[in-house]
């Protein structure tokens, strides 16, 4: 089996959507992390919730999807009230593994053009994906609808605020993916 190398992982993410169209009910809350600048965990209100679509339609936040099939992965911010309003530029960053070495996680940030690159985890070189958004009460994202490489997946999504804020989920939307059986698809 061929391992596939960071430079090669080619993620196609669709465009963003910033409509108000609720997510289906079935949604995973993921928690809310919220940072100031200078590091400092801080209290909001915004909440998160998504998860990928399996092929039988079901909305999941975990689980495993068919190496080589697309995955739509969808996301809902419900911003806090204070920050309503705000510019914002929404961030996606991964953590990506291969399945032949978990323990080898691979960060990386999506910009703006759809292009992928390594990341070096620090708040302050993350790349816009959608730049200078006016924040409203909620954000409807696709997220992604492409293929993905075997490996797993971890995806965080939210915003970061012109004073440096960033605002994510807690619980990232995990995702397995690998060659299964046919009969044993998730």
């Amino acid at each position: 089996m061929l391992k596939p190398k960071p430079v090669l992982i080619t993620l196609v993410w669709s465009i963003i959507t910033l409509v108000g169209v609720p997510l289906m009910s079935a949604a995973a809350e993921l928690g809310t992390q919220g940072i100031n600048f200078e590091g400092q965990s801080i209290d909001t209100t915004t909440t998160f919730t998504g998860g990928f679509v399996t092929e039988d339609g079901l909305l999941r936040g975990d689980g495993s999807v068919q190496a080589g099939r697309p995955v739509k992965v969808v996301g809902q911010i419900n911003v806090d009230s204070n920050h309503q309003g705000q510019l914002a530029d929404l961030v996606v960053y991964v953590y990506y593994a291969t399945l032949e070495d978990p323990k080898k996680v691979i960060p990386l940030v999506l910009a703006a053009d759809g292009s992928v690159s390594l990341w070096n985890s620090d708040v302050t070189s993350l790349t816009p994906f959608v730049k200078s958004v006016q924040l409203q009460p909620n954000h409807s994202l696709d997220l992604y609808n492409q293929p993905l490489l075997e490996g797993t997946v971890q995806v965080y999504f939210g915003y970061l605020l012109e004073d440096g804020t960033l605002i994510t989920n807690r619980l990232p939307i995990e995702i397995a993916i690998e060659t299964l059986p046919s009969s044993g698809q998730h």
